[in-house]
């Protein structure tokens, strides 16, 4: 059996970690690893629409251009109060301390307005590499396979929609479906997916 080290510690002491299942996502509810995997994705790509914020960039929730006040609030047109989802900021920051590769895949008609909602929600710094184009994930993983130069067996996926997790499954790679957005239990079913199939040979 292995020993426990903190979440925090792992994430930023070694390469890859685990993250134990919890039903309370914040935060501040990190909990005690049970396992150090083998294996670690080398592109970790995200969707940003409902993965990242929970709302589609496209007029049909929210309604562009955004604005950011001198006290860090984002609004829309109509003054609503734009927020990401609680746990992405901490997941993209630990992901990034510890050297994993970032990825955004947005399938998106509206691309100024999302690139400007990953600057003013200070996400953008994590991102290597930005794809956003109104077209199948198919292209955004060809893409992302070019400009990275990672196989696609060797990425992570997390998006909100069946339709673009099996596009992912279907050219080999692995996915999550995040139905309730991006948060730590998602995090820690990806991580330990990756790792069960390359042990497997499945990737």
């Amino acid at each position: 059996m292995l020993p426990t080290i903190s979440v925090v510690y792992l994430l930023t002491q070694i390469p890859v970690c685990f993250l134990q299942e919890t039903t309370v996502l914040s935060p501040t509810h990190l909990v005690e690893p049970t396992q150090i995997p083998l294996y670690r994705p080398k592109l970790i790509i995200f969707e940003t629409d409902h993965l990242l914020w929970p709302f589609w960039v496209d007029y049909t929730n929210v309604i562009p251009p955004f604005k950011k006040d001198e006290h860090g609030n984002v609004t829309d047109q109509r003054g609503l109060v734009l927020k990401p989802y609680p746990d992405v900021p901490l997941i993209l920051k630990k992901l990034k301390e510890a050297n994993h590769t970032l990825a955004v895949a947005a399938r998106a008609d509206y691309r100024e307005a999302t690139e400007t909602l990953l600057r003013y929600f200070d996400l953008r710094q994590f991102f290597k590499y930005v794809v956003i184009q109104s077209c199948s994930k198919r292209f955004h993983f060809e893409d992302l396979k070019e400009q990275s130069g990672v196989e696609l067996e060797d990425m992570l996926f997390f998006d909100p929609e069946a339709r673009n997790i099996l596009t992912a499954q279907r050219v080999g790679i692995s996915s999550i479906l995040c139905s309730h957005g991006m948060n730590l239990k998602a995090l820690d079913k990806g991580l330990s997916q990756f790792a069960q199939l390359k042990r497997k040979g499945s990737l």
